[in-house]
């Protein structure tokens, strides 16, 4: 059967048909694939390290966060 009748039979778009059929050639399933998994910290190194001591010395703002700045006049 082809792609196109198949998607028409079973009530789906047709790119979803070629989709799973690629998933078939690729993997011979058409099981989904591993979602989510490990994600790396987004601040890790001495960059957490920093930030944690200025989390434990207290409150503070995300501006006195970043060095000064000459304000213009």
């Amino acid at each position: 059967m082809s792609r196109n009748r198949a998607a028409k039979q079973f009530g789906v778009a047709i790119s979803t048909a070629i989709g799973w059929m690629q998933r078939v050639e690729e993997s011979g399933s058409v099981e989904p694939g591993q979602m989510g998994g490990h994600k790396p910290k987004a601040v890790s190194g001495d960059h957490a390290v920093w930030l944690s001591q200025r989390i434990r010395d207290g409150d503070f703002t995300k501006r006195s966060l970043l060095p000064s700045l000459p304000v213009a006049t």
